[in-house]
């Protein structure tokens, strides 16, 4: 999860340059030079641990095991990385645009910072002899968060090529709101495919350890377990089991773990995983994220409708507030897959000597996703010797599952109303994007359309069997020259919308006072967008 915070955090930063927060010129040779930060601070870190100075020490490491997104936070935002990009390749790529080939240039430093920071760490804290295979798990680890990113840029890019399609899902909201369930759904099922092809995994050997997991899994109605073993080189004892479906979900133990547990303990282990699966956890963890995103959605569209950055930072500060009920729920579902265990094997002392065995010397730490080995244990002791103390936990978590479910019912029912209510204009305006004048007057509602939009539809028709820029643009150029500046003013709004550069620069001239030489400026501009004018006269 470490990972996946600073994958977010990073995209945030790209957020912030691209909505016109940077704080410098473009430094391509800076963003590079910032790649050296993590291993002075390493350098610091390990000085501090020699001399003694445990806590201050600690303190450094905890900064260079964050130093990734803060150091991409300046590449982009103070060494204008963003900008180089753009002037290399001639396109403006942001994550909240829709995403192309240039998404890949523009998240390389992040890359490059985050794989600097873990060898830094490796060198801080790791032992020689260890440092290439804790080196290799983390990376695993750093690129299995970044997969399904790179899939969601390889499948926009890919629909990109269509220039009907990705507007139609830019400019319709409902189509948009479709495309994110599809991706959603395509992400879901796979994940599987991309772990196994991140991490290191290989199915559990034949023998009596496979036999013991398959009785479990019969004893519990487990179908299609698929197991493997997932190689962390002994520096992680877990085990999960991941996927949507039955036949898509597998069943990991890590190497360590393996190595720590005896039959007994091994059982409630993959008993407690299993009680994930059972409880349905991972359905109710989607629930909740997708009514928090449609929460956020729906603010920031009623509140920041026209200011895309302040729209995403109003979603990122809602799915923080997700973020803290996401660790409450977590802590208590890992409560509700010991009692499973318990149901399921009829005893709880196995259990708690696998916990035992994890937890170790940290077994009072708890973590944002788990209560403290000490918590757990003494939480168990109660269950088995008390059934209510598991009834209690049970029914305060279907509570909590029902409040949930009302949330997504409740945001899913206000985004679709939305979503249908938006849908004539929506195709109007997408329409119009495309240049099909024609098409955007015969889709146009009768009654109910935006008079903006309206006068933009009527304009339009009037080019509809010459919709060609330069087309547009002479007759934003006849309008000013007969002194409608209201015709003008339309005319190249419609070449704005249609994202043509020069109608965009022009639009953007419109606003403040006009005096006649920002006038003749744009009488120019239009010139040569229409091919009348000479390019060499000013």
């Amino acid at each position: 999860m470490g990972y996946l915070a600073h994958i977010v955090l990073a995209l945030a930063a790209q957020a912030c340059a691209a909505g016109g927060y940077a704080l410098g010129g473009k430094q391509p040779v800076l963003v590079l030079a910032l790649a050296l930060v993590p291993y002075a601070l390493g350098w610091v870190a390990r000085t501090l641990f020699v001399r003694g100075r445990f806590r201050a020490g600690e303190g450094v490491y905890r900064v260079l095991h964050w130093s990734p997104p803060l150091l991409y936070f300046a590449a982009a935002c103070a060494c204008g990385w963003l900008d180089s990009v753009q002037s290399w390749t001639g396109r403006a790529s942001s994550f909240l645009a829709w995403p192309d080939w240039t998404m890949v240039v523009v998240i390389l430093p992040f890359i490059l910072y985050e794989l600097v920071a873990i060898d830094a760490r490796a060198r801080t804290t790791i032992a020689h002899t260890d440092r290439a295979r804790w080196r290799t798990f983390q990376t695993r680890l750093f690129f299995s968060g970044l997969a399904p990113l790179c899939v969601y840029v390889v499948i926009a890019s890919l629909v990109g090529l269509s220039d009907g399609l990705r507007i139609r899902i830019e400019e319709v909201r409902l189509w948009n709101a479709l495309f994110a369930v599809v991706m959603l759904c395509v992400l879901g099922m796979m994940l599987p495919f991309l772990l196994k092809n991140t991490w290191e995994m290989v199915p559990v050997p034949e023998g009596p350890e496979k036999d013991l997991l398959l009785s479990v899994a019969q004893m519990a109605r487990f179908e299609h377990p698929r197991l493997y073993v997932w190689k962390t080189g002994n520096t992680m004892a877990n085990a999960a089991i991941v996927g949507v479906t039955p036949k898509s979900r597998v069943v990991l133990f890590s190497d360590s773990l393996l190595a720590q547990m005896n039959p007994s303990e091994l059982a409630a282990v993959f008993a407690h995983e299993m009680g994930h699966a059972f409880r349905r956890h991972v359905p109710i963890f989607v629930v909740f994220v997708l009514g928090f995103v449609m929460l956020g959605d729906l603010v920031a569209e009623h509140v920041f409708h026209d200011q895309p950055f302040w729209a995403f930072m109003t979603l990122i500060g809602v799915m923080g507030v997700w973020f803290l009920t996401f660790g409450w729920l977590s802590r208590r579902f890992e409560l509700e897959a010991d009692l499973f265990s318990l149901d399921l094997l009829g005893e709880v002392r196995s259990l708690i000597s696998a916990l035992e065995k994890v937890g170790g010397r940290l077994r009072d730490v708890a973590s944002w996703r788990h209560f403290s080995t000490a918590e757990r244990v003494e939480f168990l002791s109660r269950a088995e010797a008390d059934p209510n103390v598991g009834r209690r936990l049970r029914r305060d978590l279907r509570r909590f599952t029902w409040l949930g479910i009302a949330l997504f019912v409740v945001t899913a029912a206000l985004q679709a109303v939305r979503l249908v209510h938006a849908f004539p204009e929506d195709r109007v305006r997408a329409e119009l994007c495309l240049g099909h004048y024609e098409r955007a007057h015969d889709v146009a509602p009768a009654t109910g359309l935006d008079p903006h939009l309206a006068t933009l539809v009527d304009r339009a028709w009037e080019a509809r069997n010459d919709p060609t820029l330069e087309n547009v643009a002479a007759r934003a150029l006849q309008s000013a020259r007969s002194g409608d500046l209201d015709s003008m003013s339309q005319w190249i709004e419609l070449g704005r919308l249609r994202n043509d550069e020069v109608m965009i620069d022009v639009s953007d001239m419109l606003e403040g006072r006009m005096d006649p030489q920002k006038l003749a400026t744009i009488l120019h501009r239009l010139e040569l967008r229409a091919g009348t004018a000479d390019p060499d006269a000013r």
